[in-house]
């Protein structure tokens, strides 16, 4: 087949979610979500949990893995350590996008060459159009990674001067991928401008971990009544429902870019 030049975006929708260590009610609830409005995702997963295992049995989600590479890290005290626990989460994974964005060359490659995983997801340009994913770590005849960055996520628009949790705002209409991340705590707070998250984290801290929490805490500090994270996932949902729309796991991007651009 005749292959498109990368300067041809792919004009697609999908979201990702960053478990971030979420308790299991909050991974069930976004995920009934999910379900019910026939929207695929990809997890990418922190931390073992019933929650996660309930994931991995639904054809709609795709589970990646999220290895924390930063100081005092849980996950392992070097790189191949952290990747290979994260690994024992999802001993099947084939994407990655790394905590905090923590990434190099050679970690990269080393994640494609060593570890098989196919498809980044650690580059993030908030609000950007008409760009498409990108190789890298290209040896001899072997499939190179696959790039694909992100343009919305829901921790950074709560940072912004002035957010904006309209789903039909200017903002979010152009050309090419739209790729949307979440993060659990985030949406279940309906997070504004993290002073919700910032009160949870101190009333827990010491006491116990984020993913201990129950439904009555996390309702203590939940904002039902604003436009924030919350409000700004549940139109973005009835969006892609109303326009019929088909969304996709980062694999499936990967295959579909690699099936119909060339290849630089």
């Amino acid at each position: 087949m005749n292959k498109l030049k990368p300067s041809h975006p792919l004009d697609i929708t999908a979201i990702t979610v960053d478990i971030d260590w979420a308790p299991d009610f909050m991974i069930d609830q976004l995920a009934a979500r999910f379900s019910q409005a026939g929207v695929k995702c990809t997890w990418f997963v922190t931390h073992a949990s019933p929650a996660v295992d309930r994931l991995k049995s639904n054809p709609s989600f795709e589970l990646g893995i999220h290895p924390n590479f930063l100081p005092g890290t849980s996950h392992g005290s070097n790189e191949d350590e952290i990747i290979e626990y994260c690994l024992k989460l999802v001993p099947d994974a084939k994407s990655v996008r790394t905590h905090a964005l923590v990434q190099s060359s050679p970690m990269l490659c080393k994640l494609k060459s060593a570890y098989n995983i196919q498809t980044d997801c650690s580059l993030f340009l908030p609000h950007t159009p008409l760009y498409h994913p990108n190789t890298v770590c290209h040896a001899g005849n072997t499939t190179p990674l696959v790039r694909i960055p992100y343009n919305w996520e829901d921790d950074v628009e709560c940072l912004r001067p002035m957010p904006s949790w309209k789903v039909d705002d200017s903002v979010f209409h152009f050309k090419g991928m739209k790729i949307f991340n979440f993060h659990p705590v985030y949406v279940e707070l309906n997070e504004t401008d993290f002073s919700r998250y910032t009160a949870l984290k101190k009333k827990i801290s010491g006491v116990m971990p984020l993913n201990a929490i129950d439904q009555s805490t996390a309702d203590e500090f939940t904002q039902p009544h604003v436009e924030g994270v919350l409000t700004f996932f549940t139109e973005l949902l009835e969006k892609i429902q109303l326009q019929q729309r088909t969304t996709y796991t980062m694999t499936e991007v990967t295959e579909l870019y690699l099936n119909t651009y060339e290849q630089y």
